[in-house]
């Protein structure tokens, strides 16, 4: 019975990841060899197109209608960096009427009736439900500026911003290559060119060792120690920890600080709403008559809602 079970388990997984890829594909054809160039879908002026259901439509499959709105929600949801719109739109476009294509002929052969299908459908749909109402309910919520102001006061503890410190590194494997490196320092050259040219932490090297902002407490104890004694554009005797041999240059310190109201109010209204849409969604799953049939471990906990004013930790 278990190897039954763990089998049927696997094949919807199995199909599950086959619809995910195929919905999906719009978002993927970035990645796919390139096809034979095609011109751009160019988006007719009002009333030179058939509209359906108030969306113009671009092209139709056997009479099924593919709409600009289709396309548009794809385009939404990833947009290839550098890639010019006209050419993601036809790109989408093909993708779409190639799913229709499909789905036209496995309803054509019957596959709406195999019970797999039918529950990936489901699953699918709920998802696509479940998304859209939350997404409408978030909208609808409106946080005063007066309930963001009372959190702030009530919890003034939350909103104190820690000690910062920007710091820029020269990694490298050895003592002997750290002391070339801070030769070359010594001798003028730009932190920045030394880093991109030797560090072996290659993403900050190509950022001429930018490490960016880290809160005070959250690094590595001897490179915390060496940033503490540097003044802002200082730059640091090799520091040796686990990763190599590091040489450090401050390029930045912020002390704790607790920011106006206004500087917050934004964020604290948003961290609000989602709080007010995690209790919606908890109390509705509380209220909903749901019975688990499942044998095994009862279900973990929900995660707690965010809280306003949590810092991002590095």
């Amino acid at each position: 019975m278990k190897r039954i079970v763990t089998k049927k388990i696997v094949t919807v997984a199995a199909g599950l990841a086959l619809c995910a890829a195929l919905v999906a594909a719009p978002a993927l054809v970035q990645g796919a060899t390139k096809a034979p160039a095609k011109a751009p879908v160019k988006v007719a002026s009002k009333g030179a197109s058939k509209m359906e259901n108030g969306n113009e439509v671009l092209a139709r499959v056997n009479g099924e209608a593919i709409t600009e709105q289709q396309v548009l929600m794809v385009m939404n949801r990833s947009f290839p960096v550098g890639q010019p719109p006209e050419e993601l739109m036809r790109r989408i476009l093909d993708n779409l009427v190639e799913q229709a294509v499909l789905a036209q002929q496995a309803r054509k052969e019957g596959l709406t009736k195999d019970p797999e299908v039918q529950a990936q459908v489901r699953t699918a749909a709920n998802a696509v439900l479940a998304r859209a109402y939350l997404q409408r309910e978030a909208a609808s919520i409106a946080v005063s500026g007066e309930t963001s102001r009372k959190e702030y006061d009530a919890h003034p503890e939350k909103y104190v911003q820690p000690a910062q410190v920007r710091l820029s590194h020269i990694l490298v494997a050895d003592q002997a290559k750290a002391e070339a490196a801070a030769a070359r320092l010594k001798g003028g050259e730009k932190f920045e060119d030394v880093a991109r040219q030797v560090s072996q932490d290659k993403g900050s090297g190509e950022k001429g060792g930018d490490l960016g902002w880290w809160k005070v407490g959250s690094i590595n104890p001897e490179l915390e120690k060496a940033a503490a004694a540097l003044k802002e554009g200082e730059v640091s005797a090799a520091v040796k920890t686990n990763f190599g041999y590091h040489i450090l240059k401050l390029t930045g310190r912020k002390e704790q600080r607790k920011p106006p109201f206004e500087e917050v109010e934004e964020r604290i209204a948003s961290l609000l709403g989602q709080q007010e849409v995690e209790r919606l969604r908890q109390e509705l799953v509380k209220k909903a008559k749901v019975k688990i049939l499942l044998p095994g471990p009862e279900a973990a906990p929900a995660k707690a809602a965010p809280q306003p004013g949590a810092p991002a930790s590095k």
